[in-house]
């Protein structure tokens, strides 16, 4: 939600001000947020502060691409966009993992260090939340070295501005506009719909600990979306953008499909492979999109990092039908989202300004 309410300020946001400065209140800002997480430790203060801490990320996000077009160029757009989205594989993937981790140095009873840290950490009534004490540390350092990088200067052309009324008007007249977001709502729904209920899925149907074998399956799910990414990248060297697309999204709906209805040997398994198959998905679709006009890109930009919210949408409907109709036909609910990431290959064949732009989406 928060994605999608901050995606068109933030283009403007980072109009106004440096992209440094931007990022160093960005951080400030999640700074913030992680305390109150870690500190009240009630639910409202909890959704207070993923609220906030979403409202920080989405101008770094938002950013990430006019910076990186404007540095690379429109021909290495699609390779630096997936590139992007392997060092979000990667974090992710290690962020489950590190979860049991501190879970397993909390639980041990020496008074070493660093057990006797994280004893201290944990000391609240939420032994787990000793994680959020470790990510503010993380978010610390991180704002330190943002502030003592220099940042090379960056001038938005007038094709990356987030324009006027006038721009937005343009861009809402481009029917293929609304399909790129719909495509892109319904992958992400589909990423954190698979995402935010495997461990769940595996506890429900499989007897899996979420607390230990059932977060690694997590873990994997995201390294795998990372090492999707790289497979991408040598695709792209010689195929164009949606002749990857549309069998990437074919296999993960199988594999999908196995993973729900198959065995627990076949859910731990095909799970991950989901990753594998989703890893390309936002940014071939987004390169796309970004390059089925030739002006307005800071608009473009905002409009379509706003379907994010189908990551808010996606895992609610999965719950919503998972306690009338069962968790296993809540999550099948992403079947018809798979179908609209598939018919973006249909489509956007016909787009003679993708056409236009093919040698420079796949360049490398």
């Amino acid at each position: 939600i928060s994605f999608g309410l901050l995606a068109i300020p933030s283009g403007i946001i980072i109009e106004k001000f440096t992209y440094k400065k931007v990022l160093l209140s960005c951080y400030a800002l999640g700074i913030i947020g992680i305390i109150l997480f870690a500190y009240f430790q009630n639910y409202y203060s909890s959704i207070i502060s993923i609220f906030i801490i979403g409202c920080a990320l989405t101008p770094t996000t938002v950013l990430s691409y006019p910076l990186l077009r404007k540095m690379v160029g429109a021909r290495k757009l699609a390779f630096h966009a997936t590139l992007n989205t392997l060092l979000y594989g990667v974090g992710a993937f290690a962020s489950p993992y590190f979860y049991t981790l501190v879970i397993k140095g909390i639980e041990n009873p020496s008074q070493d260090f660093p057990f006797s840290f994280l004893h201290f950490l944990s000391s609240g009534a939420y032994p787990w939340q000793a994680v959020y004490w470790i990510f503010l540390m993380l978010f610390i350092v991180t704002t330190i070295i943002i502030a003592m990088v220099k940042f090379p200067p960056v001038n938005l052309s007038e094709t990356e501005k987030v324009g006027n009324l006038d721009s937005f008007k343009y861009l809402l007249k481009q029917r293929r506009i609304y399909f790129y977001f719909f495509a892109l709502f319904s992958y992400a729904a589909c990423e954190q719909g698979v995402s935010n209920w495997i461990t769940q899925f595996l506890y429900s149907y499989h007897s899996v600990d979420p607390q230990t074998s059932g977060s690694l399956v997590l873990s994997w799910y995201w390294l795998l979306m990372a090492l999707g990414c790289i497979f991408g990248m040598v695709l792209l060297k010689y195929f164009e953008s949606i002749k990857i697309l549309l069998p990437f999204t074919i296999a993960a709906m199988i594999t999908f499909c196995f993973a729900v209805f198959g065995s627990r040997e076949m859910a731990i398994w095909c799970f991950p492979i989901i990753g594998l198959f989703h890893s390309v998905m936002w940014p071939l679709i987004l390169s796309l999109g970004m390059n089925s006009v030739n002006k307005h890109h800071g608009s473009l930009s905002g409009l379509l990092f706003a379907a994010s919210t189908g990551g808010a949408f996606g895992p609610m409907m999965v719950g919503w039908l998972g306690d009338i109709f069962g968790l296993r036909w809540g999550l099948f609910f992403l079947m018809p989202c798979y179908l609209v990431v598939a018919s973006v290959y249909f489509w956007s064949r016909g787009n003679s300004t993708n056409k236009a732009n093919a040698t420079d989406l796949v360049a490398v």
